[in-house]
Formats: structure tokens, C-alpha cells, sequence
């Protein structure tokens, strides 16, 4: 029993050295970034384009 959990607290501390984690990390945080960019520019997008569909429907409909 004490033998295993050593085991698992090794084998953390050697992931936390990995230097591949590392890169997973950076990629995770570009990810979010770009999550968190898309969620604030869709909202502006899909007002412009309703828009832009409202006027051309009002002026097909003159």
C-alpha cells in the first residue's frame, strides 16, 4: 500500500518535470484564448449579419 502510493507521488513529480506536459499546458491555454476571443466577437458578428439581412428584407419588401 505504501509502496504504490509512493509510486503515484513519483510518478507525479516526474510528470511535473516533463517537459512535453509543458507544451499540453501552452496548447490548453491557446485553446481557451481563442474560446474566450470567438465567444466575444460571435455575439458582434451575428448582430451585424441580423442587420445586414433586416435591411436587405426591407428593401426587397418596398
Amino acid at each position: 500500500m505504501v509502496e504504490l502510493f509512493y509510486l503515484r507521488i513519483v510518478n507525479m513529480l516526474r510528470a511535473l518535470r516533463d517537459e512535453e506536459g509543458q507544451d499540453v499546458v501552452e496548447y490548453a491555454l491557446l485553446v481557451l484564448l481563442v474560446a474566450v476571443a470567438l465567444v466575444a466577437v460571435f455575439p458582434q458578428v451575428a448582430n451585424a449579419v441580423s442587420t445586414a439581412l433586416q435591411k436587405a428584407v426591407t428593401e426587397l419588401t418596398k
